[in-house]
């Protein structure tokens, strides 16, 4: 994979957990000193860096690896990271006391908001990241950009079907799903799905389903999907984030980002 930018390139070498996926760096003959002399320094600091090839480029060299319109001096060849169900079971993410939390993706094909999720993530420490059908791919250059680092950190699996995705979650012993969508009972109005502050989600492992920005959660996920007071071991329970005013609902990224930021508030305040 290609990676461009000072900060995504500077950032994955500095990162213990990434420096070693780095391949070679170009550095264009008229970039910035600054970046120079950051990229010396980092060098400097790091232990080993005898794989990596370093090398400086025409602008128009770095013109024609980028995919922005306006390069900004340099770009980089990383090795994408490997996951596995192992990288689901055991997080280098996890911290004392966190209650492992999943995040699942279900149709969501806007590269920006599948990267803003990756760096939200990676930000609240969540355990791994599966991608049902119809999701943008991970490594799409924009969901990288919007990510940052995010999508060289956090497990990510692309799976074919939300059973294959639950008999993943269950391997990993998690035993509560939920779904953020508004359910309401079809004659009285009744609100039935839970706020999402009303969630304790650090009594034990969990998921957590984004559905896609145009259609919401997909009609596989919708069969399994039950009230929060339903405790049926098949069943999703469905989750809401509480709004005031006219606004019927929120972006996926920002709707996931909410909740994801409300289970770190839960497991700091522990």
């Amino acid at each position: 994979m290609i990676v461009e930018g000072p900060r995504m390139v500077l950032d994955l070498l500095k990162n213990p957990a990434t420096h070693t996926l780095m391949k070679q760096i170009l550095l264009s003959t008229d970039v910035d000193e600054n970046i120079q002399q950051e990229l010396h320094q980092i060098l400097k600091d790091t232990a080993s860096h005898d794989n990596l090839s370093i090398q400086m480029a025409t602008p128009q060299v770095i013109k024609a690896c980028s995919d922005t319109v306006t390069p900004q001096g340099i770009v980089a060849r990383v090795q994408l990271p490997t996951w596995s169900m192992d990288s689901m079971a055991s997080s280098p993410q996890q911290q004392p006391k966190q209650a492992p939390l999943y995040l699942i993706l279900d149709g969501v094909s806007d590269p920006g908001n599948v990267g803003t999720l990756l760096r939200s993530s990676v930000a609240v420490g969540v355990q791994a990241v599966l991608l049902l059908p119809g999701s943008c791919d991970v490594w799409n250059p924009k969901a990288i950009r919007s990510a940052m680092v995010g999508s060289f950190l956090v497990p990510t699996l692309s799976v074919g079907s939300w059973s294959e995705a639950r008999d993943m979650l269950r391997e990993c012993k998690v035993g509560r799903v939920f779904a953020a969508t508004m359910l309401e009972d079809q004659q009285t109005g009744q609100v039935l799905s839970a706020a999402h502050y009303d969630i304790d989600w650090n009594s034990e492992p969990s998921a957590l389903i984004i559905g896609s920005e145009g259609t919401g959660l997909s009609q596989e996920i919708r069969q399994s999907l039950h009230s929060d007071s339903d405790s049926s071991s098949n069943s999703i329970r469905a989750v809401h984030v509480p709004m005031e005013g006219t606004i019927e609902s929120l972006n996926a990224a920002i709707c996931g980002s909410v909740i994801l930021f409300e289970y770190m508030r839960q497991w700091k305040q522990q």
